[in-house]
Order: structure tokens, then C-alpha cells, then sequence
């Protein structure tokens, strides 16, 4: 599991402009903005082939990851990504009502997101 603080690339009085990927980085194959109410989580499984990458966008969750014996678990929140790499058992626990993006890459051409999806608890 990595977290990353999304850097700034912009701000005014109209707000602020942070940068998820940029040219040249991996294309996200899907993207989906997943909502949860305080003490649901998501998770509990693995993606066999594709990289999922996180963005917070709102609230802030436990990650809990599992890669072979490494164990890891950190709280993170609006403003920071988390990347999952396949194989990489995971789960967000909602710590507060909380909403984020979720942006996958590195699917096999004709393999979905449900076949990609491989139960199994961080």
C-alpha cells in the first residue's frame, strides 16, 4: 500500500486544483466514486491483474492492506491517494461519512472488474 499526498497544483480565491494523473501515467481503464457511511468499509479482497488507485475525496478511512505476510494499516483522508497493487489485499473502513474515487488500471483486454475480483481479507 502507498499513500500519497495529492499535491497542489493550483489554488485562487475560487479553491484549489489537485492533480490525480498526469499525461504519461497509466490510463485509468474504470473509475467509481463509492460513498460510506461511517463504520462501513469496502473491501476485503484482491484484484488479480489491475492496480487500484484511491483518491479521497471526502471523510477519511482505516486502509488496511495485505501483500503475502506484510500487514499494513493507516488512516488517510481528503487530499491523499492510496495504490493498490495487484495481488494486494485491501479494505477502507468509513472512520466518519466518506466518499471516494476509485480508478483502476492494468485489466487484461475482455477480463471485467468482477473477474479481476478475488475475495480474500488484508
Amino acid at each position: 500500500m502507498n499513500i500519497t499526498n495529492l499535491p497542489v497544483a493550483h489554488t485562487d480565491e475560487r479553491g484549489t486544483i489537485r492533480d490525480v494523473l498526469l499525461s504519461g501515467e497509466s490510463p485509468a481503464q474504470a473509475a467509481s466514486i463509492i460513498s460510506c457511511v461511517k463504520g462501513s468499509w469496502r473491501g476485503n479482497h484482491y484484484h488479480v491483474h489491475s492496480t487500484a488507485l484511491v483518491v479521497i475525496l471526502r471523510g477519511r478511512f482505516l486502509a488496511t492492506a495485505r501483500c503475502g505476510s506484510e500487514r499494513s494499516a493507516d488512516v488517510v483522508e481528503a487530499g491523499q491517494m492510496v495504490e493498490f497493487e495487484p495481488g494486494e489485499a485491501h479494505r477502507l473502513e468509513a472512520l466518519v461519512d466518506s466518499e471516494f474515487l476509485m480508478l483502476r488500471s492494468g485489466l487484461p483486454d475482455g477480463v471485467t472488474i468482477a473477474e479481476d475480483t478475488a475475495r480474500e481479507e488484508p
